[in-house]
């Protein structure tokens, strides 16, 4: 995982002794978050030469998973009682995705050009065939938090994620957290002084039929990379990490349109979704799988 600095001179004079002590450490929270997201990444890939390879969910991680339990308190300082606290996160659920490449060649999943976002190896569509946007917990501004302290800014450490290689009859075990980032605006009642109306909520999918895509690469670009060794995998591994490189070469696409419901791990629910008890069907792993294979 390599990390870059990035100096947002806006935020850091923000930083500078006049940010409530509520947005600072959220904006912390988040941070933090996201580099052990990227450094449970690295670290589940590095460990691993075998046919198949675990990997966080890229939504499973940051601090806004559930509220961080700021929403409460905004409402009742401004009355807003339930309608509040219905723009809080929703707590995130578990979709199982295995990304198979079961071409004769090897395959390279990653970014075509640093953007300093989280990096997901899938892109999700509803049955309308709206992309969702991914729950960006590095760069964020959550309802419960906005309403009291106003806009967040980004946190000053860009991450580059690794490109993921994968030889011929490879699988990448990832996942999906079932959430994604819906752009609010607040009811004047839900925001306190000094808070900010415009705000996104990690918001849980309800079962339904969406599509999943994503794209490999049949070569990398190393120019990034630095001194250490820039290709497929050595050692004997059918997956792992390229520090630092990014995907080029002529690209393959993969998708599945897939029924999601509970045996993937999706309920209904209402809103806010909170943890389920530890008696409910919620929490058994899902039965399903969705899968996204790479053909010749």
């Amino acid at each position: 995982m390599s990390l870059l600095l990035r100096l947002d001179i806006s935020e850091a004079s923000s930083l500078n002794g006049r940010t409530p002590a509520p947005r600072l450490a959220k904006l912390l929270s988040m941070a933090r978050g996201s580099l052990l997201a990227a450094a449970l990444l690295a670290s589940s890939l590095a460990a691993c030469g075998g046919k198949a390879v675990g990997a966080i969910d890229p939504d499973a991680g940051g601090s806004s998973q559930g509220g961080s339990g700021n929403g409460s308190a905004a409402a009742s300082a401004s009355g807003g009682g339930a309608v509040c606290a219905s723009y809080e996160d929703d707590v995130a659920t578990s979709v199982n995705i295995d990304i198979v490449n079961a071409t004769s060649a090897p395959l390279f999943l990653g970014q075509k050009r640093i953007d300093c976002s989280p990096w997901a190896p899938y892109t999700v569509k509803d049955e309308n065939g709206v992309e969702l946007a991914p729950v960006n917990d590095f760069c964020r501004s959550p309802c419960d938090v906005v309403a009291e302290s106003g806009p967040l800014g980004c946190p000053l450490i860009c991450v580059v994620p690794p490109a993921v290689a994968l030889n011929p009859g490879a699988t990448f075990h990832t996942g999906w957290g079932g959430r994604y980032a819906d752009a609010l605006v607040l009811p004047k009642e839900c925001v306190s002084p000094g808070g900010s109306s415009e705000c996104e909520r990690a918001s849980i999918i309800q079962p339904g039929r969406f599509t999943f895509a994503v794209r490999a690469a049949t070569g990398l670009d190393c120019t990034q990379a630095g001194p250490e060794p820039c290709g497929p995998c050595s050692d004997g591994a059918d997956v792992c990490l390229i520090d630092g490189a990014l995907i080029a070469g002529d690209l393959r696409n993969a998708s599945a349109s897939v029924l999601l419901d509970s045996e993937y791990g999706v309920f209904p629910s209402s809103r806010p979704r909170r943890p389920p008890p530890d008696s409910s069907p919620e929490r058994a792993p899902p039965a399903r799988t969705v899968q996204l294979v790479f053909r010749d």
